[in-house]
């Protein structure tokens, strides 16, 4: 929760779950599931760190597809261009 920029989203996104561990290339994290203010939309708040280096991304989606779409999320945080865009912004 204190990793996010949920409140670029809006007053008071609330947890639709808990948070899981998670891999993005060499790094771990966590993501989790939220509900937004609006009743139709939800995010995916994904945080990883390299170090003391962290990244946080957050994704909006249609909150009834969220289950279907984070695998995407994920995979598309574990593809090659972002893995390399995270060594660039890195420093690595």
């Amino acid at each position: 929760d204190r990793m996010g920029d949920l409140a670029l989203l809006g007053p008071e996104p609330s947890p639709a779950g808990e948070g899981r561990p998670i891999s993005i290339g060499w790094m771990n994290g966590r993501a989790r599931a939220y509900a937004l203010h609006d009743a139709d939309m939800g995010a995916l708040s994904v945080a990883f760190n390299d170090r003391c280096d962290m990244v946080v991304a957050t994704a909006v989606l249609p909150r009834e597809r969220s289950a279907a779409i984070e695998p995407h999320i994920l995979a598309f945080l574990n593809s090659e261009a972002m893995l390399n865009w995270t060594k660039l912004a890195l420093g690595i």
